[in-house]
């Protein structure tokens, strides 16, 4: 019963994180990328359901889409996170590499959102491709500060170990 109940727990957390993060990528001021029009076209036309495809009913697509991915990478992130706390990471440099790609397209999310200049900035590209290049190089940033600051706290972590309790 204790286990169902930290799935339970689990799958909730998950689901609402994946939310959250969703919506922190529903907020960027920029059109839906022509691949998740695409995709979602062809789904529709796959399940014969055309008549879904007009722009409202597109955008709450989009965003069910954008769910079910950052809940998918929320889980793996967390179940990876969970297997990292208990010293059994399946393989340090794969756990640290998720980490670093989730927590860098976490703080981009967030950076383009909630501070102003970048937000300004992203709403003042007039391109398609120009907004899709920029969210490549702040995502690469973003993971690389990501990365650093996980690299240094490690080591950090590793030293307050090793000095003995007086």
């Amino acid at each position: 019963m204790k286990r169902f109940f930290c799935w339970a727990i689990f799958f909730i957390a998950n689901l609402a994180g994946g939310w959250f993060l969703a919506h922190l990528y529903d907020a960027i001021p920029i059109n839906m990328p022509s691949s998740v029009d695409g995709f979602l076209r062809a789904s529709l036309t796959l399940f014969h359901r055309s008549d879904l495809a007009n722009p409202d009913d597109m955008e709450v697509l989009a965003l069910l889409l954008y769910w079910l991915a950052t809940s998918a990478l929320l889980g793996v992130f967390l179940l990876s996170s969970k297997a990292f706390l208990r010293w059994e990471p399946p393989s340090p440099s794969a756990s640290f590499l998720l980490a670093a790609i989730t927590g860098g397209w976490f703080a981009e999310c967030a950076a383009i959102t909630f501070i102003g200049p970048i937000s300004r900035v992203f709403a003042s590209l007039d391109s398609e491709p120009a907004v899709h290049t920029a969210l490549i190089e702040y995502g690469f940033g973003a993971t690389i500060l990501v990365g650093v600051l996980l690299i240094v706290g490690g080591k950090a972590l590793r030293r307050v170990k090793r000095r003995p309790l007086h």
